[in-house]
């Protein structure tokens, strides 16, 4: 679970203390969101994903320019392309089916052209 790996890795590094923590200060959801989804064996939800992600990304952008923090730097941006990857995945996932294979409508209104890719 994303999450999970997620939780882990902040909390080897430091930066993350305790699920509690981790849901508020990192998914932006209530102290026990993180808790329950384990017990639960459920999915977060995307915008606890992107809130995590945007974090994230703040974060990996102050550590790079520091050679102090390389090997944080390193676990953080893997963390994070784990992140956007499971993210694109669940999002393709739910994302209607074209009829014609490979066909990616070109705009976003119901009546937009469909060219094949």
């Amino acid at each position: 679970m994303i999450l999970q790996n997620a939780y882990n890795i902040l909390a080897h590094v430091g930066i993350c203390n305790t699920k509690a923590q981790f849901s508020r200060d990192w998914l932006g959801a209530s102290p026990s969101y993180f808790t329950s989804m384990e017990a639960r064996q459920r999915q977060p939800n995307m915008m606890a994903l992107m809130g995590l992600a945007a974090r994230l990304e703040l974060l990996v952008d102050r550590l790079a320019a520091d050679p102090r923090y390389h090997e944080q730097y390193g676990l953080l941006e893997r963390l994070l392309d784990a992140l956007w990857d499971d993210m694109r995945a669940r999002a393709l996932a739910a994302a209607p089916k074209c009829r014609a294979a490979g066909a990616v409508p070109v705009r976003s209104d119901p009546h937009a052209t469909v060219v094949a890719g």
